[in-house]
């Protein structure tokens, strides 16, 4: 008793114990009223298309063997034919169709009880009562079939179905009733219920006895959970799971993977840009210092390229920002089909892309844009009535693995702007300072 108590008392074992039972006691409750309510709205449902169908197959049947309308006998109001055939006190049809179904059947006449197969205690039937006046209001007047939950016949409630009943000349001449006591479907309910009751008590035994055999195993995997968050509180997002916790077919094993999608997703938040997917101006920096460290140790020149959609600010302001988004998003995928294999694409701000080419000189890369440049042009967006088409201005400058990133992103930056000054749609690799001819790399590109 002694050692029960120093292990779940003040510690894991009991917390894991309280956090694992009472946490299911209460799902099983929640889970038990909701399937409850569905199971019985199912029966509801069953219920209404049965007696529906009774009620369609007892029309059928009173037409099959009694062909004519309904009508009462001139002299006396209580006698009902239908056609030539006098169906008061005839309950062949009724009472074989009850004895098949189980459901109980009456035919109105206007609003009196003229057929039924309710019977009272001192066995009589119930002929010559009324109906209620909501339902000779919904049925009989309105000509629309329904179903009642709740109606009372002589003091027992009823599931009802009722429809309308028309003569060949299109007058609505009466109803048919279809019931099943209400306290039969109850009873199935209540059979329900303590099924499911039995079932979570003996889950909880159940999860007790697992918890209570398997809490050493998952207090270790906690702790390597622990350890996991820990590493990425601190920054460090390329850590991996332990295999162990990503086998587990359990919990567990659902939460190491949740932990990892949970991850993957804070990379892509701190990594990645919202509308364009391509990698964030603060990731970007640290991938191309990263690329300088290769370059640094491999000796392979990079190049970088900032690129600038031209005017974008028209486009904008023709079609609308949604217009402009799309525009991003296209040039986007187009940028990440271009560097594929070549290098990383990066969204630098607004309009503008950074491409990075790795193990690739400035004339390389030169080539590269002349291909990205055509195909750029050849670029159509359709934006409802219209297409819009586009062209970039990029200014470009080799890596420098002894200069900071933001050194020749400055060049870059500055060829940029040359080229949009001075006409737009071209690649800028030499300024004119630079003493080589206009500064343009190519006038065609």
């Amino acid at each position: 008793m002694h050692y029960i108590r120093n292990k779940f008392c003040g510690s894991l074992y009991g917390a894991m114990f309280r956090i694992t039972i009472i946490p299911m006691a209460v799902l099983g409750i929640v889970v038990s009223i909701f399937c409850v309510n569905q199971y019985i709205r199912a029966i509801r449902r069953e219920v209404k298309l049965e007696l529906e169908n009774v009620c369609n197959l007892t029309l059928a049947a009173m037409d099959e063997f009694y062909p004519g309308d309904f009508r009462l006998e001139e002299e006396d109001q209580s006698i009902l034919y239908k056609g030539e055939k006098l169906l008061t006190n005839d309950y062949q049809i009724l009472d074989r169709i009850k004895q098949e179904t189980g459901v109980e059947l009456t035919f109105f006449y206007f609003d009196t009880r003229m057929l039924t197969t309710i019977i009272d205690k001192n066995g009589t039937r119930n002929i010559g009562t009324k109906c209620r006046d909501d339902v000779l209001q919904d049925v009989y007047r309105d000509g629309m079939s329904q179903f009642y939950e709740s109606v009372e016949i002589m003091g027992e409630d009823y599931f009802s179905y009722y429809e309308p009943v028309y003569n060949s000349d299109g007058e609505c001449v009466g109803m048919v009733f279809a019931g099943k006591l209400s306290k039969h479907i109850a009873e199935t309910v209540w059979n329900f219920i303590m099924l499911d009751v039995l079932v979570i008590l003996a889950t909880l035994v159940a999860v007790g006895y697992l918890c209570f055999r398997w809490t050493d195993r998952m207090v270790s995997h906690i702790r390597i959970i622990q350890g996991f968050l820990a590493e990425m509180s601190e920054g460090k997002l390329s850590e991996e799971m332990d295999p162990s916790i990503m086998k587990r077919n359990d919990e567990f094993g659902k939460m190491g993977s949740s932990i990892v999608q949970m991850q993957h997703s804070i990379r892509n938040l701190v990594e990645r840009d919202a509308l364009t997917g391509l990698y964030n101006r603060r990731f970007g920096i640290a991938k191309l210092g990263e690329t300088q460290k290769s370059a640094r140790v491999d000796g392979m020149p990079f190049t970088v390229a900032l690129g600038d959609i031209d005017y974008f600010k028209k486009i904008n302001d023709t079609y609308g920002h949604e217009c402009g988004d799309l525009v991003l998003k296209r040039m986007a995928s187009l940028l990440i089909s271009h560097i594929k294999g070549k290098g990383f694409v990066v969204r630098w701000g607004g309009e503008e892309f950074l491409l990075v080419y790795t193990k690739m000189n400035k004339t390389e890369s030169l080539k590269c844009l002349e291909e990205l440049m055509q195909e750029i042009r050849a670029l159509s967006i359709p934006y409802g009535d219209s297409v819009v088409r586009l062209t970039m201005s990029f200014g470009v400058t080799e890596g420098d693995v002894n200069q900071k990133e933001n050194v020749f992103i400055k060049v870059a930056d500055d060829k940029l702007y040359y080229g949009k000054r001075n006409g737009r749609d071209q690649v800028v690799s030499q300024l004119p300072k630079e003493g080589e001819g206009h500064g343009v790399a190519d006038a065609s590109v």
